[in-house]
Formats: structure tokens, sequence, C-alpha cells
């Protein structure tokens, strides 16, 4: 990192040129969940972090992407934001701050950056995004590949947080490192899954490497420790099956993801309707499947539970979400027909062509 500072009269400018080379080797994808609705009990820095690949940190806020997918980041000590090539960005942490934002949209850009905040307008040029993270952010049209809404209720959790608050068995080693578990094994905590849930967080691992598996709604924090419901995630493939400590494992469904291998960071939002024992995959804010468990919902406790066999220093697991769903699906077909727009409705009619613009509510 080199800083030139201009002066004059009085006025103090600050240009500062970030160069850590060209970015080699797979992308990874940015992930920015919903509004958590938390206020940090500690008083900690409710500001945002960017994290680096080769481990630096800057605070600050984070204002806007442009065409080249580049960062523009806002710190308090600088007069002018400053452009960040966002294949040198590791991740984005964003501090906990007490919010009140329902009814938002997950946006999803050709680089499968995934945002979500308020449309304030879209037109034939551009999208304006009013967010909780980074105030109001202005999006290149050409940059947007698909527009989902979302409505966030109660929010539940938050973190990963302090590596204490979660529990560990066996020889089982994590960390938490840069706003991330990072490690091998075993790790748990009762994050209390509702009835009606909106489970997310993302994995960082080399494209088509994934190799674990997502306990939910667990009792107790052991691997196969409790009757859950297990997500499994191996090189391309997604699986989710009702484990029963007793009865073993009936598979209720899985899916090829092509997708899985393009990107070094993955998101996952899983949604869950415990009544009537349905869930919905989303895999980087795409409706990717759909799953029904014929049987009673077999999940006795409230816990998720991850668990990797990974020995690689990179492999990390963060933006850990817990949050009530309001029940609505959208986003599966999106983009489907090159060259046009897709709208489609929550009763899954679709309508192609050309949108025009979006103003207000």
């Amino acid at each position: 990192m080199s800083a030139v500072l201009l002066f004059a009269g009085m006025t103090v400018q600050a240009e500062l040129k970030l160069d850590f080379g060209d970015a080699e080797g797979p992308q990874h994808a940015l992930a920015v969940p919903a509004p958590v609705g938390m206020s940090s009990s500690d008083g900690g820095d409710s500001r945002s972090v960017l994290l680096f690949k080769n481990g630096d940190k800057l605070h600050g806020t984070m204002q806007r992407f442009d065409e080249e997918g580049s960062i523009y980041w806002a710190h308090p000590d600088i007069v002018e934001p400053i452009r960040i090539k966002s294949g040198n960005v590791n991740g984005v942490f964003l501090g906990q701050r007490s919010v009140a934002q329902h009814g938002g949209t997950y946006v999803v850009l050709t680089n499968s950056d995934t945002l979500y905040g308020k449309i304030v307008s879209l037109d034939h040029d551009e999208l304006v995004l009013e967010t909780w993270y980074g105030g109001v952010m202005t999006i290149k049209r050409p940059m947007i590949s698909s527009i989902t809404p979302g409505n966030v209720r109660n929010a539940l959790y938050s973190g990963p947080g302090n590596i204490a608050e979660w529990q560990q068995t066996g020889t089982s080693k994590w960390i938490v490192e840069n706003e991330r578990l990072v490690g091998n094994g075993t790790i748990g905590r009762d994050v209390g899954l509702p009835e009606m849930a909106n489970i997310q967080f993302d994995l960082d691992c080399n494209p088509g490497e994934l190799n674990m598996q997502v306990m939910l709604y667990a009792k107790q924090m052991h691997r196969y420790g409790s009757d859950c419901y297990l997500l499994e995630i191996s090189g391309l493939h997604i699986k989710l099956s009702r484990f029963s400590a007793n009865g073993g494992m009936n598979l209720l469904g899985e899916k090829q993801v092509p997708s899985l291998r393009k990107n070094k960071r993955v998101a996952i939002q899983l949604n869950v309707d415990k009544e009537n024992r349905q869930f919905h995959l989303f895999i980087n804010g795409k409706h990717i499947e759909g799953f029904g468990d014929s049987q009673m919902f077999i999940g006795r406790g409230t816990a998720i539970v991850f668990h990797s066999d990974s020995k690689r220093s990179n492999f990390s697991i963060g933006n850990i979400s817990v949050a009530e769903w309001d029940g609505s699906v959208t986003g599966s077909d999106i983009g489907e027909l090159s060259g046009q727009d897709l709208i489609e409705f929550v009763n899954r009619d679709k309508v192609s062509g050309t949108m025009s613009t979006i103003t207000g509510d």
C-alpha cells in the first residue's frame, strides 16, 4: 500500500493507491446479508471492516461498486472514497448495529456478488440501492444479474463472534480469524432456530473442493449426536437428508450445482418451514432446489453444527446469520432468457421482456 499526500493551502487531500499486483487465481463472491437487527452489547465499533487477501484491514463504510467491479470505500480520515479492486478483497465484515429495515431486496451482480438493500430507483442506466451497511449505493445496470425481493423478520443471530460462544468436540481445532471460523472438525452453537427460519452463511474454499456437513435443528453439538437435518456439500453436489441417531439417514434430495466450481466464496441460504417440513436452498442468491420431508419433522433442537474434514488453512465459514422467514420463495430461474429480463411472480408465473424502471416502494 502506498500513499501520496497532496497539500493545497490548509486543505489536505489523500490519494491511496492500493497495489497488490494482479488478482490471480479463482475469484470469490462477496455476499452481503440482510440486516440482523442487533446492537453491540459490548459497546464495540460498529464500523465495517474491509479484509484484504494479504491480511490488511481497513475500517470504514462501503459506498458503491463501479462497472469494473471496484469497491469504493470511505474512511473517516480520508477526504475522498478509496477505489479498490474487488479481486484484492478477501471479505467485508459488517459491524453490528441497530437497524429497522424490512422488505428489502437481494441484488446479485454478474460477478456473483450479492447485496441486500432497498431499491430507491432503477432505470436504463443504473440501480440506486439504499443499504444498511453502506448508505445509498449506485450500481450500473449491466452489472446486475438478478433482483429478488426479500422480507426478513425478527433476527436471532449474527456471527461467528467470539470462539468461546461455540462448542467444539473431540480433536476439533477452530479459531475465529478475520471475523470467520477457520479450522476443521466439528463446531456448533445453539442459535435458536425458529419454526420459520432464514439461515445464511458463506464458505471460503478452493472451487470444487468443498467437503463439509451442516447439521440443522440439532439438540447436541456432536457430529451425528442427535436427530437433525443434514446438509452435505461435496465438490459440486449438495444433499439434504433426514438423520436419526437411531435409524440412520434418509436422503430427501440432491442437486448438482456447477456454480460451485466458479467462485472461491459461496453464499449458502436455506429457508425452512418446520410445520410443513419444507426446505428451500439458495446458492449465491439464486434458488437452486426445494426439498420436502413426508414424515414428521425430525429436528429436536435449535442448534446449528458445522463439520469439515478440510485440512487446508484457507477454509473458513463466515457471515453466519439466522432470522425468521416470511415464507416467500423467489428467484428460481431468474436470467434464464439470454438478452431479456425475466420477472417471476410469487405464484411462479413468469413474464419476459425489458424492465424499464422501478421507482418508490
